[in-house]
Order: structure tokens, then C-alpha cells, then sequence
């Protein structure tokens, strides 16, 4: 895997009469029996899935879709000051509160500090 997304010689074709069977999502990574290319064929082919995101693949079928599901929204914060003489921790409380259960990116220039939070 390079990461890329591009085509490549170890990529696998999967049908679309698959794809909509099991009702296959973009990420879903998909376990089974392959074949190698045939003559003019460029990629593997998919045989039989066996297994869709490490789950058999009878129980995926009725998985709720991401957009329907409900949202659980932070309620108790995370302090980020944790010594009076620094002020860096208290302004990010102040200016961006963090609350348990979210994720952060810090994207600064290089040698700025993001290290230090």
C-alpha cells in the first residue's frame, strides 16, 4: 500500500452486483477468495466475500449508515491549563475549549510550539 490511491498491480476488482448485494461503502475493507487476472484481464478478481470489515459478512448487511446515526456531543471539558505561570493552556481554555470525547489537529509553522500543547 503506498498511500497514493492509484492503480496499482495488487489492486482487486469487485462487481458491481457486490458492491450492491452486500451494500459495500467507500473504506469498507473487504475480505474473500480472489483470482488472478486472466489473459487480458488487468486486476485480480473478487470470488466470494468471506469477511466485511473483519465481520462475516451475513452480519453486515443491516449497518446503520454514518449520517443517521446519533451524535454524542462533549460535556465535561478538558483543562488545559495545569500550572498557573503558563499562560499557552489557559488561553486555549478560553479561546478553544476542548471537551472529552473530540479530536484535535494543531497545524502551526515549524518551531512554534506545537510540541509544547
Amino acid at each position: 500500500f503506498d498511500g497514493s490511491f492509484s492503480d496499482g498491480h495488487n489492486d482487486t476488482y469487485v462487481s458491481p452486483s457486490q458492491i450492491r448485494r452486500f451494500a459495500l461503502r467507500n473504506g469498507d475493507i473487504v475480505t474473500g477468495q480472489v483470482r488472478s487476472p486472466k489473459d487480458q484481464e488487468k486486476y485480480y478478481a473478487l470470488l466470494k466475500i468471506e469477511a466485511i470489515n473483519y465481520l462475516p459478512s451475513d452480519e453486515i448487511k443491516n449497518r446503520p449508515l454514518f449520517d443517521n446515526l446519533t451524535p454524542l456531543f462533549p460535556d465535561e471539558p478538558i483543562k488545559l491549563e495545569y500550572e498557573p505561570t503558563k499562560v499557552t493552556g489557559r488561553m486555549l481554555d478560553l479561546f478553544s475549549p476542548v471537551g472529552k470525547g473530540q479530536r484535535a489537529l494543531i497545524v502551526a509553522p515549524p518551531r512554534t510550539g506545537k510540541t509544547e500543547l
